[in-house]
């Protein structure tokens, strides 16, 4: 029945708050048509029907009688850490290569539409594409503005403004909490969803940037999209497992948390695959020792933090059963053959 796109399931829980505040059920609301957010099947992908999500954000507007029930929304979502993008864009060098993330990795996050990135002289704007058949998408329009002015908020200054939020809907019966959350320059029924900024906006460098990081993020990344459904199983575990590392090897229990999933069926979906959690940990952790040792210059305290040892004497007797040498060695031997 739902076919349009996928979105991370992960937003269920957040909406399911903040309907309750409403006075909303959306459990029963998602029964009307049919969908179950505890079936197994969005457990295990970690993904829900995009158009669910969609219907649900109007369903939630017309019930609670508010325009801006869905801008509100995004106004009270966290902004902590939500998933592999969300750390990429954390360790770009700026504004512009945050927003350039967004739209290389959209479809990690949801594949039901597009972002685009463009600069016209001393302006930039960053737009949302939608495929014609989703027709019904004006809450959605104001949750992603939201959600994205707020991001950028966060990351340059609580007192950041865009210049101009144009939104592809008519305009609502009170704008109140438009201007609230969006700022002062508001145009409605325009051609798309877009946020304008400025040039130097773009150029604003970030405070915890990490190349290196960055660079480790991102080929993840590439991987995930690169594979058959844009998002295999054991590539997707091992992202969880890869930027946790650096508070220290993470429990099955929140890795599996984090994929909105069981341990039982985590630890099931994982002997489906002929690997164990453990392997899988210490696979992540020697793709990623590879990685640092050949394609960066850091100290190897610094990649031993990284893959979550607390010292490195241990990550240096890890990296022997893994490399077969020191991890010194390994990088000189390594470094000569690319030279």
């Amino acid at each position: 029945m739902f076919t349009k796109g996928r979105i991370t399931a992960g937003v269920l829980a957040g909406l399911d708050e903040f309907m309750r505040s409403e006075g909303l059920d959306l459990n029963a609301m998602a029964a009307r048509i049919g969908f179950n957010p505890d079936e197994e099947e969005h457990k295990e992908s970690g993904f829900i029907p995009f158009d669910v999500f969609l219907w649900l954000l109007e369903a939630g507007a017309r019930e609670s009688d508010h325009d801006s029930f869905a801008l509100r929304f995004a106004e009270q979502h966290h902004l902590e850490a939500t998933g592999l993008v969300y750390y990429i864009t954390q360790n770009a060098p700026n504004l512009g290569e945050v927003l350039r993330s967004r739209e290389r990795y959209a479809q990690m996050v949801a594949s039901g539409y597009g972002v685009e990135l463009k600069q016209d002289g001393d302006s930039a704007t960053f737009s949302w594409r939608f495929p014609p058949q989703l027709d019904v998408h004006d809450q959605f329009m104001d949750y992603a503005a939201a959600m994205a002015v707020q991001r950028i908020r966060h990351l340059l200054g609580g007192g950041w403004m865009p210049v101009k939020v144009n939104l592809d809907h008519p305009e609502p019966r009170s704008v109140a909490d438009f201007h609230r959350v969006l700022g002062p320059n508001i145009i409605f029924g325009g051609k798309l969803t877009a946020i304008e900024m400025t040039r130097q906006d773009l150029a604003t460098p970030l405070p915890h940037a990490d190349g290196d990081l960055l660079r480790e993020l991102e080929r993840g990344a590439a991987a995930l999209i690169a594979s058959p459904e844009g998002q295999d199983f054991l590539q997707m575990v091992s992202v969880e497992i890869a930027k946790r590392l650096p508070n220290g090897v993470p429990v099955i229990d929140e890795v599996a948390a984090m994929l909105a999933m069981s341990r039982r069926t985590l630890q099931r979906r994982l002997e489906e695959n002929d690997i164990n959690y453990r392997r899988l940990v210490d696979s992540v952790q020697a793709n990623m020792a590879r990685h640092l040792l050949m394609e960066t210059d850091l100290p190897l305290v610094e990649i031993a933090l990284l893959l979550g040892f607390s010292e490195s004497s241990s990550f240096s007797r890890a990296a022997r059963q893994w490399l077969g040498e020191t991890p010194n060695e390994f990088r000189f031997r390594n470094r000569i053959k690319r030279a």
